[in-house]
């Protein structure tokens, strides 16, 4: 049975603030790594546009980010029931959901993000893992027990061995691979005596480089030296007794973290939403093959549970979303009505654990499903986050629950590097004009982006751009502007161009998504050489990106329009989002004659079944003539001006307090400045070494205008050297 790999993963708020290092962020991205193994006894009937484009939405929004936040019912739910034992709590905020979690228990979530399997003991693999080779049956079983479940025989170059273009070694393999987040990558090939041919030993030294390029560690061992493997992989045994995230796994094989409360309270907090979202992304494939459909009337589903409980809560969570989204599209129709069985094994069964379940989940234990006469289902599926795939098929107990739906086995994967493709479908017209409509999108503004509220002026853009109009936004600065065409570019089944005109504003942008666990957004910049830039091209080409930033010189480059145009062909772009859109006026004629074009290149080379996206311009800084300059440029007809253009009540920033300074003279500014400084310190009580010192997110922070960079007594070095 094949194994299709996928990619998606929620984290909880606290947790994916407790774990910043490269290190930690990559074992949170291999937790988003999972393979399904799928077997169906009926024909498929795929779903119609509309649902595709429902279904595309759904499946964006799973995998917006690696990982990505969880939901707040989800995160809520987590805190109601295992809060007491990790001290996690609700903050008090006006403006945003926050959670906290006391640091004291940090290493025991690290604990339970390694994830592994204490119940598998003696694990072995059939010859056919092996192609055929004895000898690499017999190394791998020199491994130790838990070890044996992190070596992955086999492992092809699609799956993650090398970035770039794998296509060189298309259906290739390495025999053995293990990569921890900790900074193990070791690949070890058990070469025969074909290897010791000339034009194979040629093949291998450039399969090599690449990986070695790739920063993998490789050890070839010949088969007639394979009985001494102590002594030539020496390093290679040395490396794994010095790294991290196997020695942790080694502990937890031993003692099991669910043997105590708190253990079961992390696994839980930790590995609950990397569960839902493999499940959800499963059903929503399963709804996309057609192998059920939301026009149905119910789904009987069972699910087999070998750890932590998660069934319920993805099951209620999926449902929230899909009816918030139904309310946005003024769609009445009812769900089905989802009938569940859940089975669960005994280290997971306890009492608290049933207090995340819904009231109508009927529970069992794995061991009770046997040996009578069950119901049978329209889907079972056997998730797990402690095991990984290539030790289990799914069982003929499961098959005849099954006989005539799906089946699917839910395992953890090998890689650290999650893919993505986004779904795409035609772009959708939204109505927003009810206050049940408004209250679906403040779901997803609180869901997506853990903000309380829409800010003012915020709600009417969204609107006018979900209905697929031309639209001009004008909000002061810090107001919002990016979230509007972030929101609305993750309700449509799309992907979105931004232009922005400078560099900086780009990563600042890209930064920020991430920072909110949405990492499906790319920039092109000069700061990126030819090799990035291409790269760049070629994953935005396969549809791994949902944002994309580029510059305006960049709609210039032939190569780039071709491009482009060949993605808008099969890919919809849903809009082109001119990000400080002030520039398209005569404001920047003079300064960015590439605006001047922008339009029409838009329009010529981004059509998706002959028709160009609509324009999202945004600006903070314009008057309504510079405005009405934009439409213009942009070509909006005029009938369609007044209503493109919207713009606050009132332009007030009551959360600013002004003062103003009288000038002085140019000798007598810096000491102006000093005593303003001093100023600050006495009204604010804070002291003059901490007012001056970073402090990562807690700096205090301002901003100087200085007339220029270096050489001046008002530039920028020279200010620098005497604030010190």
């Amino acid at each position: 049975m094949e194994t299709t790999m996928l990619s998606s993963g929620y984290v909880c708020s606290t947790v994916y603030s407790s774990f910043k290092s490269d290190p930690e962020k990559k074992l949170l991205g291999s937790l988003c790594n999972f393979g399904i193994r799928e077997i169906s006894s009926k024909e498929f009937t795929q779903p119609d546009e509309e649902q595709q484009q429902i279904l595309a939405i759904l499946s964006n929004q799973i995998c917006r980010g690696f990982p990505t936040f969880c939901s707040l019912y989800v995160e809520q739910e987590l805190i109601r029931v295992f809060g007491q034992y990790l001290e996690t709590q609700e903050e008090k905020n006006e403006t945003e959901f926050r959670f906290s979690i006391s640091d004291c228990h940090k290493e025991l979530l690290l604990k339970a993000l390694c994830v592994i399997e204490p119940r598998w003991r003696n694990l072995a693999r059939p010859m056919q893992d092996f192609s055929g080779s004895e000898q690499a049956q017999w190394l791998y079983h020199q491994f130790p027990d838990y070890m044996r479940q992190l070596v992955l025989p086999e492992r092809e170059f699609q799956n993650g061995l090398v970035a770039g273009d794998e296509r060189n070694f298309f259906r290739q393999r390495v025999d053995f691979a293990l990569e921890t987040y900790s900074g193990c990558r070791w690949i070890l090939e058990v070469d025969g005596k074909q290897h010791q041919e000339l034009s194979q030993a040629e093949k291998d030294n450039l399969r090599d480089d690449d990986l070695r390029n790739a920063d993998w560690q490789l050890k070839r061992i010949k088969t007639s030296e394979i009985q001494n493997h102590p002594a030539v992989l020496s390093e290679f045994w040395q490396s794994l007794s010095q790294d991290e995230f196997l020695g942790i796994t080694k502990e937890n094989y031993t003692r099991p973290l669910w043997e105590s409360d708190v253990g079961l309270a992390a696994l839980h907090v930790a590995l609950t939403p990397f569960a839902i979202a493999r499940l959800q992304n499963v059903i929503v494939r399963l709804l996309q093959e057609g192998a059920i459909s939301l026009r149905q009337s119910a789904w009987n589903v069972a699910v087999f549970e070998q750890d932590v409980a998660c069934t319920a809560l993805a099951f209620d969570d999926l449902f929230q979303l899909l009816r918030n989204l139904y309310v946005l599209l003024g769609k009445k129709e009812s769900f089905p009505k989802v009938n569940l069985s859940v089975l669960n094994t005994e280290e997971f069964n306890r009492p608290v654990e049933w207090q995340i379940r819904s009231k109508n989940v009927h529970v069992s234990t794995i061991g009770e499903i046997g040996g009578k006469a069950d119901p049978k289902y329209d889907i079972v599926l056997d998730i797990s986050m402690l095991r990984r795939f290539g030790f289990e098929q799914l069982n003929e107990v499961q098959r005849s629950l099954c006989p005539e739906g799906t089946c699917v086995l839910i395992r953890s994967g090998y890689s650290l590097t999650p893919k993505r493709t986004v779904a795409t479908a035609p772009p959708i017209t939204y109505a927003i004009s009810t206050g049940e409509q408004e209250a679906s999108l403040t779901y997803f503004l609180q869901n997506l982006f853990r903000k309380k509220r829409f800010r003012e002026g915020q709600i009417s853009i969204i609107r006018r751009a979900l209905s697929r109009k031309n639209t001009i936004g004008l909000l002061p600065t810090g107001a919002g502007k990016s979230l509007c065409y972030q929101l609305v570019t993750l309700l449509q089944p799309c992907m979105t161009l931004v232009i922005e005109p400078l560099r900086s504003l780009m990563i600042d942008q890209d930064t920020n998504l991430k920072k909110i666990g949405i990492d499906c957004s790319a920039f092109i910049s000069s700061d990126l050489d030819a090799k990035e830039k291409d790269y760049v091209v070629k994953r935005m080409r396969r549809g791994e990106f949902q944002i994309v930033f580029v510059s305006p010189e960049r709609l210039q480059i032939k190569k780039f329009r071709l491009d482009i145009e060949v993605l808008a062909s099969e890919k919809p772009i849903g809009y082109a989002v001119i990000d400080e859109a002030h520039c398209v006026s005569e404001w920047g004629h003079d300064f960015r004659t590439s605006y001047l074009t922008l339009a029409r290149t838009i329009r010529k080379f981004c059509k998706f079944r002959g028709m160009p996206p609509p324009f999202y311009a945004l600006t903070g800084t314009a008057s309504i003539s510079v405005l009405t300059d934009v439409c213009a440029e942009l070509e909006i007809d005029e009938k369609e001006r007044e209503g493109a253009i919207i713009t606050p009540i009132t332009f007030d920033r009551p959360e600013l307090n002004f003062r103003i300074c009288n000038k002085v003279p140019s000798a007598q500014k810096f000491e102006t400045l000093q005593k303003l400084f001093e100023e600050i310190q006495a009204r604010f009580d804070i002291d003059e070494n901490t007012l001056l010192t970073p402090n990562g997110e807690n700096t205090y922070s301002g901003l100087l205008f200085c007339p220029h960079v270096r050489k001046t007594d008002f530039a920028v070095t020279k200010l620098k050297s005497k604030i010190g």
